[in-house]
């Protein structure tokens, strides 16, 4: 029997498409930062990280998630008004 081409894989479906994971060297260069960035963004409960054995994979729904927080954050920062000088 053949496999089905349109069977679906329920709740985690997403995680079965291919380019979904990316690996943090992936995630990195996206980002335009080192590996050892993103490694430590995951340690600190920034980035959502998935670990299979000792290898980190990294959700794209969850990078860009990441990255429009820090966006959002930039610009929140930048609508903060200057201290007065004094």
């Amino acid at each position: 029997m053949a496999p089905d081409d349109n069977a679906s894989f329920g709740p985690h479906e997403h995680l079965l498409k291919k380019g979904d994971l990316l690996t943090v060297e992936e995630a990195a260069e996206i980002l335009r930062v080192t590996p050892k960035t993103i490694r430590e963004w995951i340690r600190k409960g920034d980035l959502v990280g998935l670990k299979f054995g000792k290898q980190w994979r990294i959700r794209r729904l969850d990078l860009n998630s990441f990255a429009e927080r820090a966006v959002t954050a930039a610009q929140r920062q930048k609508l903060q008004p200057l201290p007065e000088e004094k």
